[in-house]
């Protein structure tokens, strides 16, 4: 990513130079690493040299770097595996990027976290590699569904013209980050920088192949993951569900439950909906790094 001054004016202007200052310096610090998958060029980042492994994903509309304050969080305790799945179409391709990567780095054992989105990626790996996950964690994304699939909605997506596939797309994003309470003036900030990178990635990363991409592997989760997982009473690991009274996939919160054993549940206030972890940042890094650190 290139933080240029006309970059800067177009995509954040107003916002603190403080925030600003930060995310030069970690995009300065932290120079993304490429694999070369079947000839196509991954972008990744491994961060920090902790025991455990966390392992999330980025792809489709935003850039590995939109996990910035993530990784300047968990970079002092763990290593932390950013993998970015936006040249990807099918879960098997995102199952060989991803272990290609891993293989590639030595990383033999991963905690997955997935948000959203990327809580799609963490589910469809994990349901592939139980075997190498020995945690995951969940946060406000939906759980697969084979009623989403609409028939027609992927030749309908086939059809709009990107000029009005990407800013469908903005509006949505754009009313899943609406937020009912009360903030500080400091997490007011943190919320413009977040919706300035996304209005950034929008333009510079988002392209309707990678949004057809996406779609595409959203409309396979739903097909072939909606079923529960067999033997999965044998894996030991532990998973950590976060979501919040107003989120918009609170009801998919039991399907995700009856998935996936040894299962924590967490849940934000109301009037945060899909931002509830942004808005209470500290409370969340803190729950995730206990979770994944200790026992128990």
């Amino acid at each position: 990513m290139n933080l240029d001054a006309k970059t800067i004016r177009k995509y954040f202007d107003g916002i603190s130079d403080r925030d600003l200052q930060e995310f030069r310096d970690f995009l300065n610090d932290h120079p993304l690493k490429f694999a070369d998958y079947r000839g196509v060029s991954v972008p990744y980042y491994i961060l920090g040299e902790g025991e455990k492994t966390i392992l999330t994903f980025s792809g489709g509309h935003s850039g590995p770097w939109a996990l910035y304050s993530t990784a300047l969080e968990f970079e002092r305790e763990f290593c932390l595996a950013v993998i970015d799945l936006t040249s990807c179409d099918n879960l098997d391709g995102l199952n060989g990027r991803v272990n290609h990567v891993l293989r590639s780095e030595g990383i033999d054992r991963v905690c997955l976290m997935g948000q959203s989105l990327s809580g799609i990626f963490a589910q469809a790996y994990f349901r592939r590699n139980a075997d190498r996950v020995e945690a995951m964690v969940l946060v406000n994304t939906p759980a697969p569904k084979k009623e989403r699939n609409k028939k027609a909605a992927l030749a309908i997506f086939r059809i709009i013209p990107s000029f009005l596939l990407i800013p469908l797309l903005k509006n949505k994003l754009s009313k899943m980050g609406k937020i009912d309470v009360p903030i500080s003036a400091e997490i007011e900030e943190r919320l413009r920088f977040r919706m300035a990178l996304l209005r950034h990635d929008m333009d510079r990363v988002a392209s309707k192949k990678a949004l057809l991409g996406l779609i595409r592997m959203i409309f396979e989760f739903n097909e072939k993951d909606a079923a529960p997982m067999e033997n999965i009473d044998r894996w030991t690991g532990k998973v950590l569900i976060v979501t919040s009274e107003d989120e918009p996939y609170r009801e998919d919160v039991d399907i995700l439950m009856n998935h996936y054993p040894h299962n924590e549940l967490f849940s934000f206030p109301a009037g945060g909906g899909h931002t509830a972890p942004l808005i209470h940042r500290e409370q969340f890094q803190r729950l995730i790094r206990d979770f994944l650190l200790y026992e128990g």
